[in-house]
């Protein structure tokens, strides 16, 4: 009985937002939710894990609701953590479905800002999976392919990874290789790293690893916003209020 409910409370959560979307949006959303229940099961890790290195692809799968003019493919692959051991990650890549462009698509990898810690927590998990993305539109219509990565041990089961800069950053990397193992001759090695917040500080990790850790990767530029850095002052300053007490909770 509480599951029909909750499957009719999910039903009219839908049709609300569709009463309150363009056309293109309610498209998407309506994608999105067509693809719902099979999406648990992507992220269920195979046992035993196939081998490959960081960033090498374990698996892929197109995804509905991409942004017009794009194709999304969702993704499970290999990085590491900070002490250099092997974990799995989740994420998404989304690239224009035009003609790529003499020498390939640069890359974009995104750091997404705080959304949880929970595997469900992961963006590639939400219900719009596209919408957190600052700037995605820009990116897709300059050519740019962009690629974000749930972080360690959210999206797929792992350990907790939350403001561990060493081992997001990592993260970051390996989805801009794995972006260039799905792609193929569509994709180049030129990278573009770009975070806001917790992902601010996952990119600027990425930046000082990059030459150690990925130097097949010609990363051109990192930008963030807002990015975590002095980490006892931002939770000293908003510890106050809810938001702080929440950062808080997932930072210990």
């Amino acid at each position: 009985m509480i599951r029909r409910a909750t499957g009719a409370l999910a039903v009219l959560a839908v049709a609300g937002l569709l009463a309150a979307c363009t056309p293109v949006q309610a498209q998407r959303l309506e994608d999105d939710a067509a693809s719902a229940p099979g999406i648990a099961r992507f992220y269920d890790q195979p046992d035993p894990l196939p081998a490959g290195g960081p960033g090498a692809v374990i698996r892929s799968a197109p995804t509905l609701g991409a942004p017009a003019g794009a194709v999304a493919t969702r993704i499970l692959f290999h990085s590491t953590d900070l002490n250099g051991r092997p974990v799995v990650n989740s994420g998404l890549l989304v690239a224009p479905d035009s003609p790529a462009p003499t020498g390939g698509r640069t890359i974009v990898s995104w750091g997404h800002p705080t959304t949880g810690v929970a595997e469900g927590c992961a963006p590639s998990r939400s219900f719009d999976p596209y919408d957190s993305v600052e700037g995605l539109t820009d990116f897709l219509n300059r050519g740019y392919a962009v690629v974000y990565t749930d972080y360690t041990g959210m999206g797929t089961a792992g350990p907790d990874s939350y403001l561990v800069g060493d081992t997001e950053g990592r993260n970051v990397l390996d989805a801009a290789r794995a972006a260039r193992a799905v792609l193929g001759r569509d994709g180049s090695d030129r990278i573009v790293l770009w975070g806001h917040s917790q992902g601010g500080q996952a990119v600027l990790f990425a930046a000082r690893l990059a030459r150690s850790y990925a130097p097949e990767l010609d990363v051109r530029a990192a930008a963030v916003a807002a990015p975590a850095t002095d980490l006892a002052s931002l939770l000293r300053d908003d510890i106050g209020d809810v938001s702080g007490v929440t950062i808080g909770s997932y930072a210990f």
